[in-house]
Order: C-alpha cells, then structure tokens, then sequence
C-alpha cells in the first residue's frame, strides 16, 4: 500500500485500475486512473475483501496517532450491525478504548449533533461510519459545528453501500477546508470550484492517500 502527499489525510479506494471518470482524475494523480465512479459494478479480487481493506485503514489511522475510536451504527438494517461487528473486531488489535455510537435513522439534526458530541468531548479522534448515506448525514453539522464540538482533529472512516463498485472506502480527514472539498467532491454532490480559466482552484490532490490494490 502506498499513500502520498502530506498529513491532512488518506483516501483508501479499493479500486482496479484503468477505471476513472474526467470529474475525478485529479483524485488519482500520484497513482494514476483509480477512484469513486459511477461506471458498472467490477468485482473486486480476492485481496480487496472488506476485512483486509478494514485492517488496513485502521492499521493507517493508529499510525496516524489515533488512539480512541467510536463506531456509529443504526438500528435500521442487519447488514449495517454485521458490518459493525467486523469493525469491532478489527479495532479490537489497536484501540482497547472503543466506543459505540447507536444513532437512530429517524432523529432530528440537532439531537444527533447532541449525541456526536458526547463522544467527541470524551476525546474520541475518529468515528467509524458503516456507509456514505450515514457519513453524508453526521458530517455537514459536525463541520459546521466543528469549534464549538472541538472536532478539529477528529476523522471519519467511512464505506461505499454494499453492492457499489468500490466495496470499500475509508476516509480519513478533519474537518478543515480540505477535508471540506475532498469530501464533497468524493460523493459528488457539490461542483468542484473553476475558475474562469477552468482553472481547478480547490483540488484536494494534496492528500495523503493509498490503494488497497497496487496500481502497476
């Protein structure tokens, strides 16, 4: 696994290689053609089994200096429990301090901001996300509220939905201005900023990332 750039965070993308899309080239450039697309499912090899691709992003995050983790998780379907479980287990190597966050599907914003926020102030530095439709729920109020939760340095690991063609994705970054772009421009739901010139003015190709799959 080879990671680049600097500290402000790691993509993880179990990814063939040979697959990417004009909006996210710039996501690839130190390892080349790899990344989050909307191309048809590709089935991964063996080596990008969620267990293996879990190990690793967490071995990445311990060595990052994390130290204390919480796992979100829902009430809502058993495979978000199972994948939770395979966390657990997982973490159990390198974080005896684990926490377990059970957010309700249907809770208004700032109830789960009240709950986030208990586990932020007990010095939690990273809240594992089952998928991307829980990541996209917690993240925007935890940015905007990032002083007032202290969540400057607190990182989130998150998954594509099961079925996706990158079965798995961990993200790991603070909430600051590049966490900011690198996040939405990953789910694709805000344009990436152009300048006139179409100039590329917000590029989060400083991050640190890695592929579970070596790109030849």
């Amino acid at each position: 696994m080879r990671n680049h750039g600097n500290r402000h965070g790691t993509v993880f993308y179990s990814c063939p290689p040979g697959r990417v899309t004009p909006n996210d080239d710039y996501l690839c450039q130190a390892e080349g053609p790899c990344g989050p697309t909307k191309a048809a499912a590709v089935k991964p090899p063996p080596s990008t089994s969620e267990s293996v691709a879990v190990r690793q992003a967490l071995d990445y995050l311990y060595g990052a200096g994390h130290r204390r983790l919480a796992f979100v998780v829902t009430d809502a379907t058993s495979w978000i429990l199972n994948r939770a479980r395979l966390m657990r287990t997982l973490a159990a190597t390198h974080f005896p301090a684990r926490e377990v966050v059970t957010l309700p599907v249907f809770v208004k914003a700032k109830s789960r901001l009240d709950l986030l926020r208990s586990y932020v102030e007990r010095n939690v530095s990273v809240l594992l996300m089952p998928n991307m439709r829980i990541t996209e729920r917690c993240y925007p109020a935890l940015r905007y509220y990032r002083k007032q939760l202290r969540a400057e340095n607190v990182s989130i690991m998150t998954f594509d939905p099961v079925g996706g063609r990158d079965p798995i994705t961990s993200v790991d970054f603070g909430f600051g201005p590049l966490g900011y772009f690198a996040f939405h421009a990953i789910v694709q739901d805000i344009p990436v900023p152009i300048s006139r010139r179409k100039d590329i003015v917000a590029v989060p190709g400083i991050m640190d990332r890695g592929s579970v799959i070596p790109v030849n």
